[in-house]
């Protein structure tokens, strides 16, 4: 896996546990739910990208297909863990919701950033 993908990712995890950290000892409690969701949707985030890595020599249309596959796999992977959420504790959904978003959006970030330099790459 690319070390620079790697390193991006664990620095976004050490950024939402520290803002969460923050939040939930200056503001309002955060559910374990959030802990336990900003530890493992980076697990998602890195197959996803390895899918996306293993398709890069196919063809720029698979890779362009499989980049915007995994986003919108984990959109609807992200959409089933809130409904489930919403289902099995209906008192912090909000929160939790909220915090799946900004774990979501961080995460993405990362892998779409990681996937724009694996295909700067392959074009040269």
């Amino acid at each position: 896996m690319n070390r620079t993908f790697v390193l991006s990712l664990v620095l976004a995890v050490a950024l939402l546990l520290s803002v969460a950290g923050i939040v939930h000892f200056s503001w309002r409690p955060i559910p374990l739910g959030v802990w336990v969701l900003i530890l493992l949707y980076p697990l998602l985030t890195g197959l996803l990208f390895r899918m996306v890595a293993g398709a890069r020599d196919k063809s720029p249309a698979r890779f362009v297909a499989t980049v915007n596959g995994t986003v919108i796999t984990k959109l609807f992977v992200s959409a089933l863990i809130a409904g489930m959420y919403f289902y099995f504790s209906r008192d912090t959904a909000k929160v939790f919701t909220l915090s799946l978003m900004v774990v979501y959006l961080a995460n993405t970030v990362v892998f779409i950033r990681a996937s724009l330099k694996l295909m700067r790459e392959s074009s040269n």
